[in-house]
């Protein structure tokens, strides 16, 4: 596996240094990718023969308009497709979709890497309350994603679609700053996330669709954590 890369990027800062950005973008050619395929009794490492072609921009944007006050925000765009990618797809007991029905060979190029979404934003804010038992400091990050394949068949229930993901925490933390405690509540929208997929084997000769088995990210979780400095 050989890679080929070529970046640019930026930084600055204005407005008297209360806002600083980032940006970097890049462009990826990777030759005889690595592709690990679990399925049924193919489980191994394929090699995409073709030039496997990724894209991407990133930006990243910290703000300070008022002392206390604090945002930041970060884009992410990425293209990523494979090259020439031949090889066979048993986990629908049969030829796959876009498969040659006789030899069973399926071509993958063109399609989206896996674990690579077109796009992710994450968004934060926090203020900080000075009082005279300490401070307060509540924040709230907010993570949206676009739809993210796991297989390289990408096929339809092989992947997760655009989500969001939104969690909110109010930290303490005394005068001499050797307390700490933070409450938080994560995934406050509960939404099932999908984070991995792992394929189950199917008997041979059972001409079905290979079962996916999915793991996901935590459902809403909170909770409180106390922290002391020695």
């Amino acid at each position: 596996e050989t890679l080929t890369s070529y970046d640019a990027g930026l930084k600055t800062r204005f407005l008297d240094n209360r806002v600083q950005l980032n940006l970097a973008a890049y462009h990826e050619e990777i030759n005889h990718l690595q592709v690990f395929i679990q399925s049924s009794t193919q489980s191994g490492i394929n090699n995409v023969n073709g030039t496997t072609d990724v894209n991407g921009l990133e930006a990243e944007l910290t703000a300070v308009p008022v002392d206390n006050l604090r945002f930041n925000a970060t884009l992410t765009l990425t293209d990523a497709e494979y090259g020439r990618y031949i090889t066979t797809d048993t986990r629908f007991g049969g030829p796959g979709p876009g498969c040659d029905p006789v030899t069973l060979a399926c071509n993958f190029k063109g399609n989206k890497l896996n674990q690579t979404p077109p796009y992710s934003i994450n968004l934060g804010a926090e203020y900080s309350f000075q009082t005279g038992f300490g401070t307060l400091t509540p924040r709230i990050d907010a993570f949206f994603s676009g739809k993210v394949y796991f297989l390289p068949d990408n096929y339809v229930t092989s992947r997760q679609k655009a989500y969001q993901l939104t969690n909110l925490r109010l930290t303490w933390t005394s005068p001499d700053s050797r307390y700490r405690v933070d409450a938080f509540v994560n995934n406050i929208e509960n939404n099932a996330v999908i984070s991995n997929d792992g394929l189950q084997s199917i008997t041979l000769g059972q001409q079905v669709l290979e079962p996916d088995n999915f793991v996901y990210y935590p459902p809403r979780t909170y909770g409180v954590r106390v922290g002391v400095n020695f």
